[in-house]
């Protein structure tokens, strides 16, 4: 499982040899030369082992490490953020295995605040990664010449929630909306569950859910109050289609906009890849959950027939299905 490991005073010397071949890597694009040891010079290693802002981090898949990454609160742009990402690197052996995706979301969703991104405008991947990570929040794109652009963005969107119609848990309190990863996982299926959503033994397994994120990083999203999910949307598409699947939000959280702020996010995700039509499919008995997608313009086609064939054996939890068996 893919995890970080704070780098500490003891890692030292293995930290510095592993940036001494990230910094070689990157005179792909900077112009950086050795010095008379064979070295690159890196004025800021030794202020990560003194400076209490500064945060370094092993990535590691269990127990092999596939990258690191470094992060500090000093701007590019003279502004004052929480977080800079100050070098990032995934090691060529575990690149394209979204590692790099994964652990980017990972040390965003640990440091909810103001961010920068920076990156060169000829590497082509980081530029990718960086511009895929930083789309859900809408980052304002600042070039500070014709080589390097700077992405600054803020994670944690939070808002006053007025009081609920009726008591509950989501009274006067702030809500955090954040992009879905696998840590949510079983929260976001008890609220399934709890919502009456149709699941099935695969598709709706960790593993179906890991697989679906995977190809679908930033289009996910969850609603978290005091650290506990309260809604959330599975959205993802195949390069034509956008598509939503198991959105819900918590009972006691309902007619608060919850919903229609995490299809907000949705949809505009959507956008941002390119994607210009979004379907869904609710069961006909579901009368909130119809008239809640009509209120947000998604219109009823009558002139289709959906059809469906499974490909292996599954078991349906499905609510509503189950009410007629």
């Amino acid at each position: 499982m893919l995890h970080l490991k704070t780098v500490r005073l003891e890692d030292r010397d293995l930290l510095y040899n592993i940036n001494q071949k990230y910094l070689y890597e990157m005179t792909n694009f900077y112009d950086d030369p050795m010095d008379e040891e064979g070295n690159y010079h890196y004025g800021y290693f030794e202020a990560y082992f003194t400076d209490p802002k500064r945060e370094v981090y092993f990535i590691c898949d269990d127990d092999v490490m596939v990258g690191f990454a470094m992060v500090n609160p000093y701007s590019n742009i003279g502004e004052h953020p929480d977080y800079t990402m100050a070098e990032f690197t995934i090691f060529p052996a575990y690149r394209r295995k979204h590692f790099a995706i994964d652990a980017a979301r990972m040390i965003l969703a640990g440091h909810p605040g103001k961010w920068e991104i920076k990156y060169n405008e000829e590497n082509a991947p980081a530029k990718r990664l960086w511009n895929l990570v930083a789309a859900p929040y809408h980052p304002e794109v600042h070039h500070l010449n014709e080589e390097e652009t700077v992405l600054s963005f803020e994670t944690e969107e939070t808002r006053n929630i007025a009081a609920s119609e009726e008591p509950g848990v989501c009274q006067k309190n702030q809500l955090l909306y954040r992009l879905m990863s696998m840590e949510d996982y079983e929260a976001a299926y008890d609220l399934w569950i709890q919502c009456g959503n149709g699941l099935n033994n695969k598709d709706d397994s960790r593993e179906g859910i890991e697989k679906y994120l995977r190809r679908n990083p930033a289009t996910s999203f969850v609603a978290v109050l005091d650290g506990k999910i309260v809604g959330v949307i599975l959205c993802g598409h195949d390069g034509r289609r956008g598509i939503i699947q198991h959105a819900c939000v918590s009972p006691d959280c309902r007619r608060m906009g919850i919903g229609k702020k995490l299809v907000d996010l949705a949809l505009e995700a959507l956008k941002k890849e390119g994607i210009n039509k979004v379907l869904l499919v609710a069961f006909k008995k579901n009368e909130v959950g119809n008239a809640f997608w009509e209120s947000q313009g998604f219109t009823l086609r009558e002139d289709l027939n959906y059809r469906n064939k499974a490909l292996a054996e599954m078991i349906r939890i499905d609510p509503y299905y189950l009410k007629e068996t």
